[in-house]
């Protein structure tokens, strides 16, 4: 990459042709390997091999260390939740549920104890009737996706998620819908909802259309909720 022939006005150009080059003669996305090294790559070279929809490459062998022949043959899980955000929600509970219960931030802290509410005490507006309600993930880089894994919340059947809609992007702006409604169980149990084919997109927006008190609250809740790779 150091001496190829390309246009080059900056080290992240040069950084970008590299993780072009040994993707796509790989065939598979080294972004998680140059993240360990500390080597900056735009967002923009991300998104182009992103659409090549490369596994990624898992092996740690940014550990291996040459003077003694150890170490590289690890492997690692990209799709830890400690980098997501909590990109935007319809309402919350902030007060109403405890002080630690209700924030949308819960459905990430991989607690399934804790959940994000929609809002019902002053100034309330988390009713299904008040409007939609929703809650966004921020995964912080676009990962390859195969199935969605949720929690319903715990001790409370009535405000469970029943029907739900789910849209992906990669930007934030731009959504795709998944179609549905999906269905969840009103279950304490993990449920998984299996896509038909592997998608790559960094946000995930969750719209629940229906709770199981039959109309009767109209408020909704979600312990906890990640995806896995294909």
């Amino acid at each position: 990459a150091r001496h190829a022939k390309v246009p080059s006005f900056n080290d992240i150009d040069k950084h970008d042709f590299f993780y072009r080059a040994i993707c796509d003669y790989s065939h598979q996305d080294w972004k998680f390997f140059f993240k360990a090294w500390g080597i900056r790559i735009s967002n923009q070279a991300q998104a182009t091999i992103a659409k090549r929809n490369y596994p990624f490459m898992t092996q740690k062998i940014w550990t291996y260390n040459p003077l003694v022949d150890t170490g590289g043959t690890g492997q690692f899980q990209p799709y830890k939740r400690s980098n997501w955000s909590v990109y935007d929600f319809s309402t919350e509970e902030l007060t109403g549920e405890g002080a630690n219960n209700g924030h949308a931030i819960n459905a990430i802290d991989n607690d399934i104890n804790t959940y994000w509410h929609s809002s019902w005490s002053n100034p309330g507006g988390g009713k299904l009737s008040d409007g939609p309600q929703w809650i966004t993930i921020d995964m912080e880089t676009p990962l390859q996706v195969k199935k969605f894994h949720f929690v319903q919340r715990q001790n409370n059947s009535l405000v469970r998620i029943q029907q739900y809609r789910l849209k992906v992007s990669m930007d934030g702006g731009n959504w795709t819908d998944l179609g549905g409604p999906f269905v969840l169980d009103n279950s304490t149990a993990e449920q998984v909802l299996t896509l038909p084919s592997t998608m790559t997109f960094q946000y995930f927006k969750i719209v629940p259309q229906s709770d199981y008190s039959g109309g009767g609250t109209e408020y909704v809740a979600l312990a906890e909720v990640w995806v896995t790779a294909p």
